[in-house]
């Protein structure tokens, strides 16, 4: 799989979809799982500030999201709702926090 070959070469922070994530969980047992999630409300207002989508199009898109939100224990839920910087900063500082462990 792309996975695999990405892992091969070294990669160890990936961007995949939730639809994918419990043969991930399943293939690989020690793989840390960071679910990144924006409200709802936060999210229609970035995207519609974005102009890329139409309006049935970011309405799809925000119940897809509810749709596969993952409950588990096991994934680190990290909630994007800051400034961009702040955001970043903060989500720099989790996967520093995680490579300590």
């Amino acid at each position: 799989t792309n996975l695999d070959r990405y892992l091969r070469q070294g990669f160890t922070i990936l961007n995949g979809s939730r639809g994918a994530l419990k043969d991930i969980c399943e293939k690989y047992k020690g793989a840390v799982i960071i679910q990144v999630e924006v409200p709802a409300e936060l999210l229609r207002e970035r995207l519609q500030a974005r102009a890329r989508e139409s309006s049935s199009d970011i309405d799809a898109r925000l119940a897809r999201g509810i749709a596969l939100k993952v409950l588990n224990p096991k994934i680190l839920n990290f909630i994007n709702h800051k400034a961009i910087n702040e955001s970043t900063n903060e989500f720099v500082a989790l996967l520093r926090n995680l490579s300590n462990h």
